[in-house]
């Protein structure tokens, strides 16, 4: 008997719904292969006993599928999340939210591991959950680096935090790309992101701005060179401070210059040590004037200079009159506290372009630069005798002093530094010889009547 038509329709359908059915199992048993070899998967149910693990749980938990089985979770907590993380997490899924985070786990040997999880609640009728898939994926490495670049970026925060220096970045017209935190301590502001819109230059003094971009601009030409310069930047309060810095080019691939690093260092207080130094180098201890080597350094310069300028140029030396007397009879402290007072006198009755320093003992310099004529001289010479008409209080006793003065002058009385002292040495003796208590200007019989009578000094006296 032929089958009905209806009767063939039915077994087609069938064999489709079959067909289908087959392809859909395949397709989940495709997606269940996939995430065995991919992810970790377990199923527990709704007390959170494992009832499925795949080989990837227990590859990475290193316990047997028998060892886990009927196991909480708990058996691969690794304390490393607080108990409030994990009552968040249940929260979430008991009403049939899907929760996802990461997790530290310890495995059965002791080692840990992170996994990416997510857990995923199914509901019964009720809208109760009554098991959980969940799906994790090894993010141990991941971690690791998290780890290593968190640590590493500790490290350098600390360092740059702790720096004295400034360390900024810049870019090629000098706008600030980054700043270090020391720039608090370093500029005296508070204002990181003020400072960061900002161009580096609104900080460099504007005396030596040109100085500072022309540099970089040498570095952007060199592209791999670095260099070192000193300049001034100020702070909020426009306060200066000296600096020690230190450009680097930062290169792209194609080797062009994009950005440049600063070490900046605040030298100050080594700027303010070396000018200590320098004045003690050139200055007299006791009077606080410029010494010897600084007299010698100074006078080349004014003969050089008066010889380009053609210019006379008067050469003083001053002897306090009887010094050693004053020494003998009071010691030498009140000695050295009678020729401080001297020597501030002395600075009141000189011009403005006058230079005075002390030779030795009670021996002074005074140099006179671009002198009109020999009046001006004998004019000088003339205030300093009179400024010791007026008795030196000393610890509350007056001394009467006077001094005796020799002249020389540029170019009438040599065109060297050392003749011109010699000279002026010399006529200094000659007004000794005549009664003290005045000044001569040098002249040659002076010399000749000196030599006659051997009493010209050694000239190593003389530099």
């Amino acid at each position: 008997m032929d089958k009905s038509n209806e009767e063939t329709n039915i077994e087609n359908e069938a064999r489709e719904d079959n067909n289908q059915t087959e392809h859909i199992l395949k397709k989940l048993l495709d997606v269940k292969f996939a995430l065995d070899k991919s992810s970790v998967v377990a199923i527990t149910n709704q007390r959170g006993e494992i009832l499925h693990a795949n080989d990837l749980f227990c590859e990475i938990s290193k316990y047997e599928r028998e060892e886990l089985l009927g196991q909480d979770h708990r058996i691969l907590n690794s304390g490393h999340h607080p108990r409030a993380y994990f009552e968040q997490m249940w929260a979430t899924i008991e009403t049939g939210n899907i929760w996802n985070g990461e997790i530290k786990n310890r495995a059965k040997d002791g080692s840990y591991y992170w996994v990416d999880t997510t857990i995923v609640p199914f509901l019964n009728k009720r809208g109760k959950a009554y098991q959980y898939i969940t799906i994790r994926y090894n993010i141990t490495s991941r971690k690791k680096m998290e780890e290593a670049l968190r640590k590493s970026e500790e490290k350098y925060r600390l360092i740059t935090e702790n720096l004295s220096d400034l360390i900024a970045k810049i870019d090629k017209d000098g706008n600030l790309m980054y700043v270090s935190p020391s720039y608090k301590k370093f500029l005296e502001i508070d204002l990181s992101e003020e400072l960061e819109s900002s161009n580096f230059f609104e900080w460099v003094y504007k005396e030596d701005i040109k100085y500072v971009i022309k540099t970089i601009e040498n570095v952007i030409t060199q592209k791999n060179n670095a260099l070192q310069l000193e300049f001034r930047i100020h702070n909020k309060k426009k306060n200066f401070i000296e600096t020690e810095t230190k450009i680097n080019p930062i290169l792209d691939e194609a080797g062009n210059v994009v950005s440049l690093v600063l070490v900046i260092r605040d030298i100050t207080e080594r700027k303010r040590n070396e000018k200590k130094i320098y004045h003690l180098a050139y200055h007299d201890a006791l009077t606080n004037l410029p010494n010897r080597r600084s007299l010698i350094d100074t006078l080349h310069q004014e003969v050089e200079q008066a010889k380009r300028n053609q210019t006379q140029l008067g050469v003083m030396m001053v002897d306090i009159d009887n010094f050693k007397d004053i020494n003998d009879t009071h010691g030498h402290e009140f000695g050295d506290l009678a020729l401080i007072e001297v020597a501030k006198r002395a600075r009141n009755y000189l011009r403005s372009s006058d230079y005075i320093a002390r030779l030795g003992g009670d021996e002074f310099i005074i140099l006179m630069p671009n002198l009109l004529n020999i009046k001006d001289a004998k004019a000088v010479a003339t205030r300093m005798n009179d400024s010791f008409k007026n008795p030196v209080e000393v610890e509350g006793s007056l001394l009467n002093f006077s001094c005796s003065i020799g002249i020389s002058v540029f170019p009438s009385d040599g065109i060297e530094a050392k003749d011109l002292l010699r000279r002026a040495d010399i006529a200094l003796y000659a007004a000794k010889e005549k009664g003290r208590n005045g000044f001569l200007l040098f002249n040659p019989e002076m010399e000749e009547r000196l030599l006659e009578r051997n009493l010209l000094e050694n000239e190593s006296r003389i530099p």
